[in-house]
């Protein structure tokens, strides 16, 4: 374990879990998770085709069906896969404060999928979407004292 501080940063397609010894460490990262099915499009994660509609000119057509539902349904689904990632580290005391930094849907779905046991080490959350930044800027977005 190189730490008991961690940093969460996520979006609806990838998440990074970091980590530092010291309140006033730089971060590392422990962790990378995907979601390569919020990429897709809604189409693509639909099991039944939705129906198509035709322009009346014929020259193109689009989906018709629940794509939002759908972006929003894996989005949930990676939530609760990071979560579950989370609770199994816990178990393992890999970290005792958390620190939720995550784009504002995930942070939503994040809050609603978070165990009881976990929630109570959350020490702060955010709503920013910093998953592709460096560990160094992430930091930068932390209190100077973890």
């Amino acid at each position: 374990m190189t730490g008991k501080i961690w940093v969460v940063t996520a979006n609806t397609t990838h998440a990074r879990i970091l980590s530092t010894s010291s309140p006033r460490g730089d971060l590392v990262e422990q962790h990378e998770l995907f979601h390569p099915a919020s990429k897709n499009k809604s189409i693509d994660l639909l099991s039944d085709r939705p129906g198509r509609d035709s322009n009346s000119d014929q020259r193109g057509s689009h989906t018709v069906g629940h794509e939002k539902d759908v972006k929003a349904h894996e989005a949930l689904l990676f939530a609760k896969e990071v979560s579950e990632k989370l609770e199994a580290c816990h178990r393992r005391n890999e970290f005792n404060r958390l620190y939720l930094i995550a784009s504002p849907q995930m942070l939503g779905h994040l809050r609603k999928q978070l165990s009881e046991t976990v929630r109570a080490h959350v020490t702060q959350e955010s709503d920013f979407n910093l998953v592709k930044e460096t560990p160094a800027a992430i930091r930068a977005h932390l209190p100077k004292h973890l």
